[in-house]
């Protein structure tokens, strides 16, 4: 993610933004997807459900909002009464 992000600063540097946005929506996609694997590891070691989370790896949306989601658990405080 970090080699993506630091391509998407140099190509946007050189006049080509258009690059540069899709180089760091893929960065993006690597955050959601550290977070899915993360999800998957936590998942083996309880024996829990996680097929669905070979399909989310796959799908360019849900890499998105595995990544935004992640952002916005580690920003805020989550009570465990905000689950409930």
């Amino acid at each position: 993610a970090k080699s993506l992000l630091a391509s998407a600063k140099a190509v946007e540097t050189s006049g080509h933004p258009n690059i540069a946005y899709h180089l760091a929506a893929l960065s993006l996609e690597e955050v959601g997807r550290r977070e899915l694997l993360n999800m998957k590891y936590m998942a083996d070691k309880q024996s829990l459900e996680k097929d669905w989370i070979g399909d989310a790896e796959k799908s360019h949306v849900k890499k998105l909002m595995w990544c935004l989601f992640s952002l916005e658990m580690l920003s805020k405080e989550m009570p465990p009464k905000k689950f409930q």
